[in-house]
């Protein structure tokens, strides 16, 4: 009987509280017919509410009418309430009543509005509601919104793939336990530490053996085909463990991944390699981790992903191992242009006749381009956020310019390091 009790009271708990919820987003929604209410004119701009040349911004859309307004205002209910989004709006709702301007509500992301002084946090538009405003929208020549709708659709579609897909390389419980883990910590840097200090302690109470362990995680950064600038929750979890592992175990690990028949632990042993940034801090010294990029290069520069493979080709030039040299005077004429130039200023690092006999040929323009793949793979990075794999502007100093010019200012730049280089050792010998 006591049991029972518990669950009526938990249920009536659950229910109260999601009652208190749609009674907030009701409550918004009549908020904002009030205001529609008393408006004659809504104007909608481009960006956020308070902006300083805000009456300068081109107006998009005006409509003018009592009726009219508040029956636009009644189509948008909400579901809930959130804390706001960081942003501050990419399109803003003005309502005015004669020349007075009553209020400015913020539309994002196509998915919710803001009002400070009408409720609190961001009012999240049911799905109705959601496709009503980006048809109202696009209807007005304001397309943007239902890009965004039909974008996000297709994100949280390949999210799902995803998720099936890596639940079949994670262990049951593996991604549930990693997470709370690292919970209940604080925000400092001894804090941060700390958490990773107990998700590794998961991990290796979690996976015993060392084989099984470097090779399940391996299979876990593998196992999707994608740009590697984006990480699944369970992927950027399990990555820290490499910084930290023993030096001696990883590199067992690394040529076991590279011999392996599964392509997953190879993909993943690849991209571990190739993304690190922070080894050297852990003990790892710059020879061993060029070793393993020897070990896997071939396997990185073969994904499908021209992102992926212009990383290959800039971390192959820092290290300026000869043995790199096969993959790069193949990737000079990759049909992806970002290859190409990642490429360029790869070879320029190396200071031999090979590397630079291969920018002459560049320089004159007489290298061709490998034919493309007729067909790319769906790259699973675009259900999540992704982040650049490259320092700010570095970019845009690749592509300024054609091949044949970008290479010409990398021998350029490629002389003048040498010339300084030499400078000391003549100076001291006059």
């Amino acid at each position: 009987m006591k049991s029972k009790t518990v669950l009526v009271v938990c249920l009536a708990l659950v229910v109260g509280c999601g009652g208190m919820r749609s009674r907030a987003a009701r409550r918004a929604a009549r908020r904002l017919q009030e205001l529609a209410a008393k408006a004659d004119r809504v104007r909608v701009r481009r960006g956020g509410p308070y902006r300083s040349d805000s009456e300068q911004e081109e107006t998009l859309i005006e409509v003018k009418g009592g009726k009219e307004i508040l029956d636009f205002a009644k189509r948008l209910k909400f579901s809930r309430l959130k804390e706001q989004c960081e942003c501050s709006g990419d399109y803003t709702l003005e309502f005015y009543q004669r020349k007075d301007c009553l209020a400015m509500v913020s539309y994002h992301h196509a998915t919710h509005l803001r009002w400070p002084q009408g409720w609190s946090g961001d009012a999240y538009l049911t799905s109705k509601s959601r496709y009503w405003l980006a048809d109202w929208l696009a209807e007005r020549r304001i397309s943007y919104p239902k890009k965004e709708i039909a974008s996000t659709l297709r994100r949280e579609r390949i999210g799902k793939m995803a998720q099936a897909r890596l639940s079949k390389v994670v262990p049951r419980g593996f991604a549930e336990g990693l997470e709370k883990a690292g919970r209940g910590f604080g925000r400092g840097r001894e804090d941060r530490e700390a958490a990773d200090r107990a998700r590794i302690e998961f991990i290796r109470s979690s996976l015993k053996k060392d084989e099984e362990r470097f090779s399940t995680l391996f299979r876990i950064m593998g196992a999707l085909p994608m740009s590697w600038g984006s990480w699944y929750r369970v992927q950027f979890l399990v990555n820290f463990y490499f910084d930290q592992a023993p030096a001696k175990k990883l590199d067992k690990a690394f040529r076991l991944a590279a011999d392996s028949e599964d392509p997953a632990a190879r993909r993943g042993a690849a991209r571990v390699i190739f993304t690190q940034h922070e080894m050297e801090r852990h003990g790892k010294t710059s020879d061993q981790i060029r070793e393993w990029m020897m070990l896997l290069a071939s396997e990185a520069f073969a994904s499908p992903f021209p992102a992926n493979r212009s990383l290959v080709a800039y971390r192959l030039g820092e290290t300026k191992d000869e043995r790199a040299l096969d993959i790069l005077t193949k990737a000079v004429r990759d049909s992806d242009a970002i290859v190409r130039r990642s490429t360029i200023f790869a070879l320029a690092k190396y200071d031999n006749e090979r590397a630079r006999a291969v920018l002459e040929k560049v320089a004159a323009g007489r290298l061709t381009t490998l034919p493309g793949r007729s067909e790319e793979p769906l790259d699973f990075a675009k259900g999540e956020g992704t982040v650049t794999l490259f320092p700010r502007g570095m970019i845009s100093r690749w592509m300024a310019g054609s091949d044949a010019e970008v290479a010409r200012k990398a021998l350029e730049e490629a002389e003048e390091r040498r010339r300084n280089d030499r400078a000391p050792a003549e100076a001291g010998t006059q």
